[in-house]
């Protein structure tokens, strides 16, 4: 809706201007816009932090706003998160922000071999390995807040001594 404008009048109680139920009925049309597009809930109530989808920073404090507009490594740490993940399953970045996945495997006894690896984000292969001869090898990516993320055998047979030796995210 376009801003309605009410008309005051060229002098001051000239009878040229809208009636006062007009005039009013302008401003709290223009008022209801306004909140609606803040995302206020059906009684009119403001949410305490202004949505990423509505232009805000989904934050309530300076700070918070600060961490959420941050750029990547921005406020995070690496960790290592080896013992809470494994390969063919989906992982969901729930942060709020874009976080780094670093993973290292290795087979040292029997190389990597005829073995394909891909780390995905949702549907897309970011990266692949294959090295015939090589004993490790280590892929990483960035994944965007709630997309998915997996590591997944692509091709070939995982040798007996594989093993996912460091998965990190920056988040």
């Amino acid at each position: 809706m376009a801003k309605k404008i009410v008309n005051i009048g060229a002098n001051a109680n000239d009878s040229s201007g809208d009636a006062v139920r007009t005039a009013f009925g302008k401003l709290n049309s223009n008022s209801d816009e306004m909140y609606s597009q803040l995302g206020a809930d059906a009684n009119g109530n403001l949410p305490s932090a202004l949505p990423l989808t509505k232009g805000g920073t989904g934050a309530t404090t300076p700070e918070g706003a600060a961490a959420k507009l941050a750029t990547l490594g921005a406020g995070q740490t690496w960790r290592s998160v080896k013992t809470n993940r494994s390969m063919d399953t989906t992982y969901v970045n729930t942060t709020g922000r874009l976080i780094a996945v670093s993973i290292r495997f290795e087979s040292i006894f029997h190389g990597i071999g005829d073995v394909r690896i891909g780390l995905y984000t949702g549907s897309q292969l970011q990266q692949q390995a294959y090295q015939l001869n090589a004993r490790g090898i280590g892929l990483f990516c960035i994944v965007e807040n709630a997309q998915s993320y997996s590591l997944k055998l692509l091709a070939g047979t995982l040798p007996s001594d594989f093993s996912i030796e460091e998965w990190n995210e920056l988040s």
